[in-house]
């Protein structure tokens, strides 16, 4: 990493600390980042989130008052609220404001995508001096579980259905003690051994605008911005973030020893071999299912709704700093 290392003096960053993010272990780490801050930045502010949503809330306001970076200090879902606060959700314009991630968290799969370090002063270094590049955003539109109602959030990073939701569920339900990759790998393997695939009704419109559409059991089903997900998941190998595609991967029903012998396909970027996977580059895509039981969704290692749901790409909306 070749950057310089003086401070940076013309832009004002307020970093969004969430102290539950990493096991709780990023609370104890205040001071450092206040230190790190300093020693990258003329001019910055922490700011420190009090519960969920908090940091959605946070970044706004960050916006709103002028700063020039808003960098997310947690995990994924942190940067996942971080991004909901700075993108004017459902439009095509710009945010205005430089996004980049300060990793603390137990799930950070978005900084192997943008190449932030996992050191934290390293990452400050980049948050000072990396390469900026407009990068594109999906605006997605579901259910919510409870009150049926609509929905909406912005994904940066990876959005999926079927047993991608009941995975997140499943990890967001438990301690995370194993860490990202092992908690992310167990809760899969459990998810996928008993998960019931529904079938389901996608259309989507791809890179020529033209429409297709399918009606099938779906065991997972990805839509990769980034490339990794799911705990350093090598999902999207060829994702963009700066092409205005979402890559779509669907997994059909895996009996145990099919679905056993195909795990380290997700680790090495050949998930597109599974038999019967079907993979395609598309700007656009809706589902929906008859099932009685919900079809959760994760965006960014969260679950925030069900199907129906629409899933569409904005592209270049949201700067983001990183070592690209």
């Amino acid at each position: 990493m070749n950057l310089p290392m003086t401070k940076n003096q013309h832009e004002r960053i307020a970093l969004i600390v969430n102290p539950r993010s990493g096991g709780g272990r990023t609370a104890k780490k205040l001071a450092r980042i206040q230190t790190l801050a300093d020693q990258w930045f003329e001019r910055w502010e922490v700011f420190v989130t009090e519960g969920p949503r908090h940091a959605e809330k946070l970044a706004s306001e960050a916006k709103d008052k002028g700063f020039d970076i808003v960098a997310s200090v947690g995990g994924d879902g942190t940067a996942s609220e971080v991004i909901n606060g700075l993108i004017p959700q459902w439009t095509e314009e710009p945010s205005g404001v430089v996004f980049t991630v300060i990793p603390a968290g137990t799930g950070s799969d978005l900084i192997k995508t943008i190449g932030i370090p996992t050191d934290m002063e390293l990452a400050l270094q980049v948050a000072a001096h990396g390469e900026t590049r407009l990068s594109d955003v999906y605006d997605i539109e579901m259910t919510d579980e409870l009150t049926g109602d609509s929905l909406r959030r912005s994904c940066i990073n990876m959005a999926g259905f079927c047993s991608n939701g009941d995975v997140v569920a499943r990890v967001n339900r438990g301690s995370k003690r194993l860490g990202g990759r092992l908690t992310f790998l167990k809760a899969s393997l459990e998810t996928a051994l008993f998960y019931k695939a529904p079938v389901v009704k996608v259309r989507w419109i791809d890179t020529h605008g033209e429409s297709g559409e399918m009606q099938a059991p779906i065991l997972s089903a990805f839509l990769a911005n980034g490339q990794y997900g799911g705990g350093g998941m090598w999902i999207g190998p060829t994702s963009s973030m700066q092409d205005g595609l979402m890559t779509c991967l669907i997994i059909p029903p895996l009996n145990p020893l099919g679905l056993l012998s195909s795990v380290r396909k997700f680790y090495q970027g050949t998930v597109g071999t599974i038999e019967g996977a079907i993979e395609k580059q598309i700007i656009s895509l809706c589902a929906d299912s008859d099932c009685e039981d919900p079809v959760r969704i994760d965006v960014d290692g969260e679950q925030p709704g069900i199907l129906p749901a629409k899933f569409r790409v904005m592209p270049k909306v949201q700067a983001v700093r990183g070592l690209w």
